[in-house]
């Protein structure tokens, strides 16, 4: 799809439910498809510090995956 559209999308259900952990996950995807690599960071981080408030456990091994993924393409 179109990616502005996508991250105007993502944005909007963060601003509106902050705690709305699935939306940091595809936020982060969409900014490390960008190449924006120091975003996609940031949105894992801000993710990962909400799926602890809230004890999600499958959320914060879901994100912590991704951005340890991310992590390893970053070296290569």
């Amino acid at each position: 799809g179109d990616p502005g559209k996508a991250l105007e999308f993502y944005t909007g259900l963060l601003s509106d439910d902050p705690d709305y952990v699935g939306a940091y996950f595809h936020l982060a995807r969409l900014y490390a498809e960008q190449d924006d690599n120091k975003a996609a960071f940031d949105t894992y981080d801000k993710g990962i510090e909400i799926a602890k408030k809230l004890s999600d456990h499958h959320a914060l091994s879901e994100l912590m995956s991704a951005r340890s993924n991310l992590e390893m393409e970053d070296l290569i």
